[in-house]
């Protein structure tokens, strides 16, 4: 008997391509093969308003996608050697993530601690990682190391604003910006002058100084204390100056 030589034989198929996940917008460029052969795309997941850009090109876009659905796409080859071939690819969609944070507190004094807390975010897949940023002028925002938690606690010791980005699978989205406005430490809040005095004795007044810092507007209560460690407000002494009652 003769034996022919073997041959290949190369059956091309349909082939959609990859899944996809797409995070926002309402487009999808699709991956089908090229084979040479004409193709036509087709939806096939039951959503109304998809149109594509070429429903007979491989790489055609699809448009009219939102968010919280799973979108199948069916690749069918009409022509070539496998005419009737096709293949579906899955692109999902999920849900738009919302991330909001919120502050008590905007206005704070220079190296207090205060916390940001985040809201429990929602959409995307149910899962969810964080990570806060800062930024000196709310355009370049660097990453704070070691912030991963879902709120916020910071030592402020300079006006800055502050954002969680929240990610969910391979879908990530900024919250709203805020705003810490820092004060500088109130400083020059002196009083004069020590002062022994003998029964019967008049005690001159206490006077204080003007202080600096803060946002320069200034509030005052005078305390006294027997040992120096426990002190008491002086009720009604309010004043920037005090007047030490007279002994009897």
């Amino acid at each position: 008997p003769v034996v022919s030589a073997p041959q290949t034989v190369i059956v091309s198929g349909a082939d959609a391509g990859p899944d996809q996940s797409i995070c926002s917008g309402t487009e999808v460029t699709l991956s089908g093969n090229n084979t040479g052969v004409a193709g036509t795309w087709t939806p096939v997941s039951g959503q109304t308003g998809i149109s594509f850009a070429d429903p007979t090109a491989y790489n055609t876009k699809a448009t009219g996608l939102v968010s919280g659905q799973v979108y199948v796409f069916r690749w069918t080859l009409t022509g070539g050697a496998c005419p009737g071939s096709w293949d579906e690819v899955t692109v999902t969609y999920p849900p738009a993530i919302i991330n909001t944070i919120t502050s008590a507190t905007t206005i704070v004094c220079a190296g207090q601690t205060i916390t940001i807390t985040g809201d429990t975010p929602t959409g995307g897949n149910g899962t969810y990682t964080y990570q806060w940023q800062s930024s000196s002028d709310e355009l370049t925002w660097a990453n704070l190391a070691g912030k991963t938690a879902k709120d916020l606690s910071v030592t402020v010791t300079s006006t800055i604003y502050f954002r969680r980005v929240v990610t969910s699978n391979r879908c990530s989205t900024n919250s709203n910006e805020i705003q810490i406005t820092s004060l500088p430490a109130i400083t020059n809040n002196t009083i004069s002058a020590d002062q022994s005095i003998c029964n019967g004795a008049i005690i001159a007044p206490l006077t204080g100084t003007l202080p600096t810092g803060a946002d320069g507007t200034f509030v005052y209560q005078w305390q006294s204390s027997l040992n120096g460690t426990t002190w008491a407000n002086i009720a009604g002494e309010t004043s920037i100056n005090y007047s030490p009652p007279q002994p009897a």
